[in-house]
C-alpha cells in the first residue's frame, strides 16, 4: 500500500526475529512473497548497542501493536527522538499524544498506518515537531527526581488511605 503513495523507497528493519524462523517461511509460503522482495530486513536479537545503532539510522518507528501495555521499546524511540506511529493498544495512547509526541492510528487499519507513515515521510516540519515533543516528554516521563517525588507522593497516599480505614474500623 505505501509503495502506492510514497515515492520514497523504504527499508523495514525488524529486530527481535530471525528471517528464516519458522512463522517467516509460513507466512511468504502462504502469500506467495517474500519479505526480502519488499525491503524487509529482519535483524535478529540485538544488543543494546546494536539497537540504539539501528535506532540511530532509523527516520521513523513504527510500533502497530495489537496488544500492549506499556512498550518499553516506543520509549527507547522517543528518547532518542524518533518519531513514533503507533496503535491505539493498550497503554500506548497514555505515552504520547497524538499528533503532539508520536502519530496514533486504530489497530488493523493499515490505511491509516500508511497515512501516518506517509504523513511524517511527506511532512518534514510534522516529523521535526513530533521528534523534538516526543524527546521532550521521554526526557520529563524518566526524570529520576520526578519518578522518585511521584513514587513517594503513591505511597504517601497508600499510606494515608489505610490509616483512614484502620481508624474507621
Amino acid at each position: 500500500m505505501l509503495k502506492n503513495i510514497c515515492s520514497s523507497e523504504i527499508e523495514w528493519v525488524v529486530a527481535g526475529i530471525n528471517g528464516n524462523e519458522e512463522i517467516i517461511r509460513m507466512i511468504e509460503k502462504s502469500t506467495n512473497l517474500k519479505f526480502a522482495d519488499h525491503n524487509i530486513c529482519f535483524k535478529g536479537s540485538l544488543s543494546a548497542e546494536k539497537l540504539i545503532n539501528e535506532l540511530s539510522e532509523a527516520n521513523m518507528y513504527v510500533h502497530p501493536s495489537h496488544i500492549e501495555n506499556s512498550p518499553n521499546s516506543i520509549c527507547e524511540a522517543m528518547i532518542m527522538g524518533m518519531p513514533v506511529v503507533a496503535t491505539y493498544a493498550g497503554g500506548t495512547p497514555s505515552m504520547l499524544e497524538n499528533g503532539k509526541e508520536g502519530l496514533l492510528v486504530q489497530d488493523g487499519d493499515p490505511y491509516s498506518l500508511t497515512g501516518a507513515i506517509n504523513d511524517l515521510i511527506m511532512d518534514k516540519d510534522l516529523t521535526l515537531l513530533i521528534s523534538r515533543n516526543a524527546y521532550k516528554r521521554a526526557v520529563l516521563r524518566h526524570d529520576k527526581q520526578l519518578v522518585r517525588e511521584r513514587m513517594s507522593f503513591i505511597y504517601q497516599e497508600i499510606f494515608e488511605d489505610s490509616k483512614q480505614q484502620l481508624n474507621q474500623k
